[in-house]
């Protein structure tokens, strides 16, 4: 899984580094931006709301549907069922502990100034590996 993230990332920093030498010459910085909008924008129309957001919003036969969907089966399967109530409750569970991303920073805990700090130290790394595909060094 580890390499699969790695080779996508030197994917993207490839296209990226060929999308700024087609644009060398351009005045505008807009136009590399344009590419990647445009991908996103067209493919943003294809991709199904996932089962447990349409849960969440009380939706649950769309959510029955796209289970179905994924699955690729009929919507009275067992397999869909089992699925959709499995989601139901998760979402039920959540609701009921409702927190917020604040909580995870003020929490009074001796460990949360260590979660933040490997976290912290986890995203600069990936952001140094990167950086040291792209350098000239």
């Amino acid at each position: 899984m580890l390499v699969i993230q790695s080779a996508l990332i030197n994917a993207g920093v490839a296209i990226a580094s060929w999308l700024t030498f087609a644009t060398l010459f351009s005045n505008s910085s807009l136009q590399w931006r344009v590419f990647f909008s445009a991908i996103v924008l067209a493919l943003c129309f294809f991709i199904p709301e996932t089962p447990r957001w349409l849960v969440s919003r009380g939706r649950h036969e769309e959510a029955r549907a796209v289970i179905a969907q994924f699955a690729d089966t009929t919507e009275d399967d067992l397999l869909v069922e089992g699925q959709l109530q499995e989601i139901l409750d998760n979402v039920k569970e959540e609701n009921l502990n409702e927190t917020s991303w604040s909580d995870t920073f003020h929490n009074k805990s001796e460990y949360c100034l260590l979660r933040s700090l490997a976290a912290l130290y986890t995203s600069m790394r990936s952001f140094a590996d990167v950086d040291s595909l792209s350098s000239d060094a």
